[in-house]
């Protein structure tokens, strides 16, 4: 399995099948989030296969990835969840394992049921 392969299978599959679906439901709706939702997947999948390719990366890059996951997975919510994000600190020059952070988000919706529809996200 080549690296770009192996990245690409760091993320869940329903991740990828669930945010096709959604942005087939806003085309067919003829909604204006779409495009950015598209957008969104586009950069996600970019960022999976072509700049997480390093062992560490700028956990400010990190962010900006997990914010485009998100805002995908809120996506299949009637009501979205509330998210609280808390970056306490600087990040410019924090480097951390690539993907490090994508499963733990992946499992927050995974595990969200509809009495407790929060995810906590608090950097430091």
């Amino acid at each position: 399995m080549q690296l770009a392969e192996l990245r690409v299978a760091q993320l869940k599959p329903h991740f990828l099948l669930n945010s096709l679906n959604n942005i087939d439901t806003l085309l067919l709706k003829k909604s204006d989030k779409a495009g950015q939702a598209l957008q969104g997947l586009s950069d996600t999948l970019k960022y999976v296969l072509y700049e997480s390719d390093k062992q560490f990366l700028p956990l400010s890059s990190e962010i900006e990835h997990l914010e485009n996951m998100t805002m995908l997975e809120c996506l299949r919510f009637s009501e979205p969840p509330k998210i609280t994000v808390k970056i306490l600190g600087d990040t410019n020059g924090i480097m951390i394992p690539s993907l490090l952070l994508t499963p733990l988000l992946e499992n927050s919706f995974k595990w969200m049921d509809n009495r407790n529809r929060w995810i906590t996200i608090d950097v430091s």
